[in-house]
């Protein structure tokens, strides 16, 4: 039923970096109206106020994907997001010199910034790790998911916005044969059950912070096939 109630010391964590360039982070959200900045994903080194790289909704609700190494920022903003219903933000860091954003059926937005990011020690769902600013209280987050986005072409990655978009189950779009995001799936979470375990199979969980609860309610996502296998050969029911 997708999570509530983020804040300064509630939200979701790794101690790793999950997603290295090329890769592409998507995930579904629900929220009202603010002023204020909204972290959704963030990776890096932890309150240093750089290397650190971003996906979140700015004070004027518009979705950003960032890169900061110290020095430069790579900023690319797109549309804002509707309110109070269910949409998508999803933000592709391609290179250091490239990174592209998603907000819902909104068409994509590039960066073409150069921007070298150091090493990371921490993803967070939910919070910021360079500021530490939460996603909105009452809104909820589900269903994020990370790919490994090696070969794809910015086309690739707009017709996979739109298989999730439209409710595709990302077990589901990994499985699919022959296509450019086949087998890319690295990390998946927050399914209508609330998993924080890896649902990708190449154990990148979560850990909760704190005291998330059930949202409301949850975006609308096909069902797992029982012909989905995930990478490890197994079939997921």
């Amino acid at each position: 039923m997708a999570l509530t109630g983020w804040s300064d010391s509630n939200f979701l964590s790794r101690a790793a970096v999950v997603g290295t360039e090329p890769f592409f982070v998507i995930g579904w959200c629900n929220l009202a109206n603010a002023a204020t900045f909204r972290n959704l994903y963030g990776q890096g080194a932890v309150d240093t106020g750089a290397n650190y790289r971003t996906v979140l909704f700015y004070n004027n609700n518009l979705g950003v994907v960032e890169s900061y190494d110290g020095t430069n920022d790579g900023l690319a903003v797109g549309a804002a997001h509707p309110a109070n219903t269910w949409h998508i933000l999803g933000a592709a860091f391609t290179s250091g010199s490239s990174r592209s954003v998603w907000v819902n059926a909104d068409a994509r937005v590039d960066n073409t910034t150069a921007v070298t990011v150091g090493a990371g020690t921490e993803t967070r769902i939910g919070k910021g790790v360079n500021d530490g600013i939460p996603f909105t209280t009452a809104g909820g987050i589900a269903e994020v998911s990370v790919w490994d986005s090696t070969g794809m072409s910015l086309a690739n990655l707009d017709s996979l916005v739109v298989k999730i978009r439209a409710g595709g189950n990302p077990i589901n779009i990994n499985a699919e044969a022959a296509q450019p995001w086949t087998a890319k799936l690295t990390t998946y979470v927050l399914d209508s059950a609330n998993t924080l375990t890896d649902l990708s199979g190449n154990g990148n969980n979560f850990t909760m912070q704190g005291t998330l609860t059930n949202f409301a309610s949850h975006p609308t996502i096909d069902a797992v096939t029982s012909s989905a296998i995930n990478l490890m050969g197994q079939i997921i029911l």
